[in-house]
């Protein structure tokens, strides 16, 4: 082997190696949404493989130049895919979608110029697409420039210019020394590609590692608000004289819109509240901590449901755009026998009477909160003979999917509140549960899943597994009343 062949087996062998492992940094990350390095790791290694089959390396290998010429005229009209897909990842789609369509244009060209050489049977029968990409390339760029289009910034763009430049000079000295425009014979493309390659390797990279960093920063977060969301909720629920109280809360995202706080009032009576921020994420918990500390301040005013609520709603109004509130404001009063509720678009609770069974939907009806400022919400009262249990929920109880898209329906929860209503609040709480992951796993499974989407529970033991449809929020309050 030769000296230049050992020293472009040598380039080869890097870029190859380079090539192969960008991929696989690729495949093995977690997130693989960001492909600047898979594009990358694609276009180093068909030019690592396309350099085994050129002179001088095929006859130092003793490769067959028939078929090394087949596999270099493939090479060189598939490399040309991941370069531009690398270059639309840095510069944008271009103006009106023009680097989609170059490269959508020079794939098909691939495609009819493998199909025109085999027809031929000649491997370089079709032109070599590079220096039309070359020049479509500029086209769209200056185009899109007195067009307005603006590139995403490149702030390795400096790197970017260097590694282009001196990989130009080594092609631009190649050409000159096989037309004997110069004195010298020294003619090394590759290594002037290896510049190249080193230049965008770099910014690959530090896109990966960057990515990696925002997305840890991201990941902290959003744990220190599940933490904040976490401290806004009720650590440990009050419990008075004949008044049990359960809840569970379970988010389908580290943050959820979903709220309920238990409120032990000086009177003697239990505060209640359950709230349903629209959407899902940071936005809606952050609207959730609002109408906790509305309520709050509320109930030192009043302890009439209806005007919590009113008052709530003069609060949140303004406060955000798209979004509202739907909530169920009760008070439980066991020294009077009775209860008092209002609603604010919310599903209605219920009240089962724990020895005969019999169930009142609490259905008085009011709209949802941060909507109009001067709506008002109606106080309904209800009386509290022997033993009951008050079951107030979101949405995402009634309405989680089973088969056929069935929803888990009202219905259903009034049954097992029938059903279950001999044992603790703890324990119906925890059945409510059970039922609704069973009913939900028969839609996995008429979906192709063997087992249910599995969910985090990392640090926070509210989260669960088995729901991806809506946040799902419950609180029983069972109610003796003492002497009846």
């Amino acid at each position: 082997m030769t000296a230049a062949a050992f020293i472009a087996f040598a380039v080869a062998v890097v870029i190859c190696t380079a090539g192969t492992a960008a991929i696989a940094g690729h495949l093995l990350r977690p997130d693989r949404r960001q492909r600047l390095l898979l594009w990358f790791g694609l276009f180093a290694l068909i030019y690592g493989v396309r350099m085994f089959f050129k002179q001088p390396l095929v006859s130092s290998l003793g490769v067959d130049r028939t078929n090394a010429a087949w596999v270099e005229s493939t090479l060189n009209y598939v490399i040309l895919i991941p370069s531009l897909l690398f270059a639309q990842d840095l510069y944008g789609p271009g103006w009106r979608g023009a680097f989609k369509w170059i490269t959508a244009a020079f794939a098909l060209y691939a495609a009819g110029a493998l199909v025109a050489d085999i027809v031929t049977a000649n491997p370089r029968f079709a032109p070599d697409p590079s220096n039309g990409l070359l020049v479509a390339v500029v086209i769209a760029i200056v185009i899109g420039a007195r067009a307005g289009y603006k590139p995403p910034p490149i702030p390795e763009w400096r790197v970017l210019v260097a590694g282009i430049v001196v990989f130009l000079l080594f092609v631009i000295n190649e050409h000159a020394v096989g037309k004997g425009l110069v004195p010298w014979r020294f003619s090394a493309e590759p290594l002037g590609f290896l510049v190249q390659l080193v230049s965008l390797a770099y910014i690959a990279v530090t896109r990966f590692f960057s990515q990696d960093r925002r997305l840890a920063a991201i990941d902290q977060e959003m744990r220190s608000a599940r933490e904040i969301q976490s401290s806004i909720l009720p650590r440990e629920l009050p419990a008075i004289e004949g008044v049990r109280p359960a809840a569970r809360y379970l988010p389908v995202a580290a943050v959820a819109g979903d709220f309920y706080d238990v409120v032990a009032l000086d009177s003697g009576a239990l505060a209640v509240l359950i709230a349903d921020v629209s959407g899902h994420g940071v936005p809606a918990a952050l609207i959730a901590s609002m109408v906790k500390v509305a309520f709050t301040s509320t109930l030192h005013d009043t302890q009439d449901p209806g005007a919590v609520l009113a008052r709530m709603n003069t609060t949140l109004c303004g406060m955000f755009a798209r979004s509202f509130v739907t909530a169920a404001c009760v008070i439980v009063r066991p020294a009077e026998r009775s209860l008092s509720y209002a609603l604010a678009g919310h599903p209605p609770p219920l009240v089962v009477r724990r020895d005969t069974g019999a169930v009142k939907v609490l259905d008085q009806r009011g709209i949802v909160l941060g909507f109009m400022p001067d709506a008002t919400y109606a106080t309904t009262s209800v009386p509290l003979d022997g033993s009951a249990r008050l079951v107030l929920y979101t949405d995402g109880v009634t309405e989680t999917p089973g088969a056929g898209d069935e929803l888990f329906d009202i219905e259903r929860l009034t049954s097992l509140a029938v059903a279950e209503r001999g044992g603790t609040p703890e324990a119906f709480a925890s059945r409510v549960v059970q039922a609704l992951r069973a009913y939900a796993e028969t839609s996995n499974q008429r979906q192709g899943y063997d087992d249910p989407p599995k969910r985090s529970e990392e640090s926070d033991t509210r989260s669960y597994v088995g729901f991806e449809h809506d946040d799902v929020t419950l609180v029983v309050v069972d109610v003796d009343i003492l002497g009846a």
